[in-house]
């Protein structure tokens, strides 16, 4: 890892840590991080390119797999691994993506361990998605039940080269973009 990564993804922990965030549910879940007033006033300058996560597992999850899904010409690729974790014991675990100009930061931070990898985002499509006429983002929503197999969508992000773009949710599949990313996770 980068000492730069290194860094960021130790404040990010630490700020993690100290304002307790994340709710107690029974059964495994993913929801969005909920920070105090004052930690959000300090994250505002990076907030646009950066989204936070809790989850939570249980013995029934063993597996956690973030991933890239590219939108091109209207039709949505594969997915392509962003960071795979696998031997995941039950706990409390912290997920922060960060979108770079041409990549995507991954980190997963649990107990002081941090996992992170970044994926270089294919040049054709940043440039098809930067020439979109109008372009659109939509965050993940409130928590989620983690359920084995089924892809989360976290953070998806449309263009349109119409002058309008419908309004768009996370389930990409129905979407009406001519490009799109979207992040997604998937346990197992």
């Amino acid at each position: 890892m980068k000492p730069r990564n290194r860094l960021f993804c130790m404040i990010l922990s630490c700020m993690l840590l100290l304002c307790g965030c994340g709710t107690k549910q029974t059964g495994p879940t993913i929801a969005r991080t909920e920070f105090p007033e004052k930690t959000q006033r300090i994250l505002q300058p990076i907030e646009g390119d950066t989204q936070f996560f809790d989850f939570t597992t249980d013995a029934s999850v063993t597996a956690a797999a973030v991933t890239v899904r590219y939108c091109q010409d209207g039709t949505w690729q594969e997915p392509e691994a962003l960071l795979e974790l696998s031997d995941i014991q039950p706990g409390d675990y912290h997920l922060i993506l960060r979108w770079m100009n041409d990549r995507v930061d991954a980190f997963i931070v649990e107990d002081g361990a941090s996992y992170s990898n970044t994926y270089l985002l294919a040049p054709e499509w940043l440039e098809a998605f930067n020439a979109s006429v109008t372009a659109s983002t939509v965050g993940f929503g409130s928590e989620k039940p983690i359920v084995a197999g089924e892809e989360i969508p976290l953070w998806c992000h449309y263009g349109s080269n119409t002058e309008e773009i419908s309004a768009q949710s996370s389930d990409y599949s129905t979407s009406d973009c001519d490009t799109g990313l979207v992040i997604a996770i998937t346990f197992s």
